[in-house]
């Protein structure tokens, strides 16, 4: 196939869940859910949405364990910062959105070397 979108609507194609209609231009494709895509998506979307809400659940524990309060100083931030860009990354990475994982992964990345602090030097 010549790409991943081709690819991925085959099988949908296969199971009766969209069509592909035709188009003038050879490059367009009109593509369209069927009732019976609308019924496993309207059975999927509540299974999805769960699934989502544990995520952000776990992420959210794991996040409020990193930050520590000692007085007046507060640290952890940019480590709880940090797991919740992660967990954002792989649920776009579950949905199949890989050009906008790997840039939010190369910004996280971009971001965390320009704003670290600066370290002591060991002697």
């Amino acid at each position: 196939d010549r790409t991943t979108l081709t690819r991925n609507l085959k099988p949908l194609m296969g199971r009766g869940l969209i069509k592909s209609g035709k188009s003038q231009d050879r490059r367009q494709r009109p593509i369209a859910i069927t009732s019976k895509g609308e019924t496993v998506l309207a059975r999927a979307l509540p299974l999805w949405k769960q699934a989502h809400d544990q995520i952000v659940t776990g992420v959210g524990f794991l996040g409020a364990g990193t930050i520590l309060r000692s007085g007046v100083t507060i640290s952890g931030l940019t480590t709880a910062a940090t797991i919740w860009a992660t967990a954002a990354i792989g649920m776009a990475v579950g949905s199949g959105l890989y050009i906008a994982s790997v840039s939010g992964t190369v910004l996280i990345l971009v971001i965390l070397y320009l704003f670290a602090p600066e370290r002591p030097k060991a002697e």
